[in-house]
């Protein structure tokens, strides 16, 4: 709802892999997970808004994640939009950090939700990152910002 009423196409896509293995089942809180998930995409539909696209859009895919560690599920958030900084990808994390949308315009929000995102997901045992922007021409991203969330099925406190 909160996409549409920005005016941001928003789309979900993928439980599973190429081979069409269902995703596993991990070990998570689910409203910790629902509220980490919130705040990636409430910030991801607040930055696209102001970013160069004519018009914003933000996808959330899902995916086995195996390939970097133990059985899991490796969500990613991304958007086109003006994207994150590699030298940012960490301070993103950090309370109180807002990025800058060069527009000059003010983007609402306080700053911490990504803070509080890092902790409830590390306290599942998982891990969330600011990754390299997927570009369109390469394997259909967005091009803007990329985050990814990975979630274990046996996870170990990290």
């Amino acid at each position: 709802a909160a996409a549409w009423e920005a005016g941001v196409a928003f789309e979900t896509v993928g439980t599973g892999d190429a081979d069409g293995d269902d995703l596993p089942g991990v070990h998570v809180c689910a409203r910790d997970l629902q509220e980490a998930l919130y705040n990636i995409v409430d910030n991801a539909i607040k930055y696209v808004v102001h970013g160069p696209s004519s018009r914003p859009m933000v996808r959330v895919s899902a995916s086995p994640s195996h390939a970097d560690g133990p059985a899991g599920v490796a969500i990613l958030v991304e958007d086109n939009g003006p994207g994150i900084p590699e030298a940012d990808s960490e301070a993103v994390f950090r309370r109180g950090y807002r990025g800058d949308v060069g527009d000059g315009g003010p983007v609402p929000g306080s700053g911490l939700g990504m803070e509080i995102t890092r902790r409830l997901i590390e306290g599942m045992g998982g891990r969330v990152e600011v990754v390299a922007p997927l570009l369109t021409g390469d394997g259909g991203g967005l091009g803007g910002a990329s985050v990814r969330v990975v979630l274990y099925r046996r996870p170990e406190k990290m």
